[in-house]
């Protein structure tokens, strides 16, 4: 039988505000409280959880689920597992093989400070008090009435890797990082990162190949785990925003503190835009297919 393939393409935009001329040092903030903002499927209560998906038998990989906080008794000790190292000319970049993570970003065009003009800031790190990464995988699913197969991995799930270091060569335009895992009834999922020169676009790519005579159903997610750290600012600084973002065609750019996501978890079908993370005057931001219809 012809092997049957299934390719999602994402992408993942570490976007920058330019707004240098205001930016300011600041100073190590006290432990936070972790909060999820996620598109496309059922975040866990919990970081290592994993989104349950909820949709009729029979139906296409869907895109469905609500976005919850994290309680802050359980902040989220995620898994280790081979580290694979990434240096572009805008971004040196870190990728665990548990869930293929983003879990490291520094971005070497931007200090961390005027008075610190060699160390780059860090918009993503996989450690608290500043813990921010992205996460991709498929929910979990009921068994099917017709025997479809489910198994998928996860962002706990172990990927393999082919190397663990990346260094995109001078010449060269692009770069693809690839890691890739296997079901029990042999269908292979392959997770590939591919960054560009001068972009801060990260373009993620899920293929499926199923060898199987049976067809494979699954329902695919996005979510960003961001802790919700207060910042100290001293005399003359600017106070800046850190919390989630959604944008939409409809209601446009739109706050979400972790207030209200304590309050209230956030649920919203959209077709379209984007969910991110602001941490200063920068965000990260899952940027799905515009003419797929979400929930956040």
């Amino acid at each position: 039988m012809e092997t049957q393939r299934l390719l999602l393409v994402v992408a993942l935009g570490l976007i920058l505000f330019m707004i240098w001329d205001a930016w300011e040092k600041y100073q190590n903030p006290p432990p936070p409280t972790t909060q999820t903002i996620a598109g496309e499927a059922k975040p866990s209560a919990a970081a290592g959880e994993v989104p349950s998906a909820e949709v009729p038998e029979g139906g296409p990989a869907a895109t469905r689920g609500k976005a919850a906080a994290v309680p802050d008794q359980r902040i989220g000790v995620l898994q280790y597992g081979d580290r694979i190292e990434v240096k572009t000319d805008v971004y040196h970049a870190v990728i665990d093989s548990f869930g293929g993570d983003l879990r490291i970003v520094d971005l070497l065009q931007y200090p961390v400070s005027l008075d610190e003009p060699d160390k780059p800031f860090r918009l993503m790190n996989d450690t608290l008090p500043q813990l921010f990464v992205a996460q991709s995988g498929f929910a979990k699913r009921r068994p099917t009435a017709d025997g479809s197969l489910v198994t998928a991995p996860n962002h706990t799930t172990r990927y393999r890797v082919q190397q663990t270091r990346y260094v995109l060569p001078d010449g060269q335009e692009a770069l693809d990082v690839t890691l890739d895992w296997t079901s029990p009834e042999g269908v292979r999922f392959v997770k590939t990162y591919t960054f560009r020169r001068g972009e801060y676009l990260i373009e993620v790519r899920h293929r499926i190949e199923n060898p199987t005579a049976r067809i494979w159903r699954g329902n695919y997610y996005q979510q960003l785990q961001k802790s919700g750290e207060t910042v100290k600012m001293g005399i003359g600084s600017t106070y800046t925003y850190t919390g989630g973002v959604l944008y939409d065609n409809e209601d446009k750019y739109q706050k979400i503190s972790f207030d209200d996501m304590r309050e209230e978890p956030l649920n919203k079908t959209v077709k379209g835009g984007w969910a991110a993370m602001i941490q200063h005057y920068f965000l990260g931001a899952w940027i799905p297919p515009q003419d797929a219809r979400l929930n956040y």
